[in-house]
């Protein structure tokens, strides 16, 4: 339900025309997600697959945390502001966790579900990772200079 919330978010942003708020990483990341979760859910739906689940919705109960603040106005938006590139890093450290986890089944041989799945959902999380650390080094890099 979460990454159907996600969509809709999306797809009210492109509604709204809040075209600077939907970028390529969003979107993919969005549309992708719903569908690699009804995979899962349809496919992997056992606690190996919850424990990937119950990572990503610290990271967004994180993420939300600071939109909530950002929209307190802007004396609170300059306070939290260094701490966005962070949220960043902790979503790409998520992928890097869950990688690992995800691998640990075709390392050792247990039997979780269809290697085919497995795969998928490692390159899934790859393309994100990828996508989020470009989306890092091209935001960051002048907040880096600044220091």
């Amino acid at each position: 339900m979460l990454k159907i919330l996600d969509l809709v978010e999306t797809v009210l942003f492109i509604l709204r025309k809040k075209n600077n708020q939907v970028s390529g990483l969003h979107l993919y990341h969005h549309v992708s997600s719903v569908l690699i979760v009804w995979l899962c859910v349809r496919y992997l739906n056992t606690t190996f697959i919850g424990i990937i689940g119950t990572t990503n919705c610290l990271i967004h109960v994180i993420m939300y945390t600071y939109y909530f603040l950002a929209a307190c106005g802007p004396t609170v938006q300059k306070t939290i502001a260094p701490i966005k590139r962070w949220i960043t890093i902790a979503q790409m450290i998520q992928f890097i966790v869950l990688l690992l986890y995800l691998s640990h089944p075709l390392i050792f041989g247990c039997k979780v579900t269809s290697n085919w799945l497995i795969i998928m959902f490692i390159t899934h999380l790859l393309i994100n990772f990828f996508n989020f650390l470009k989306f890092y080094q091209t935001s960051y890099k002048k907040y880096k200079k600044n220091q």
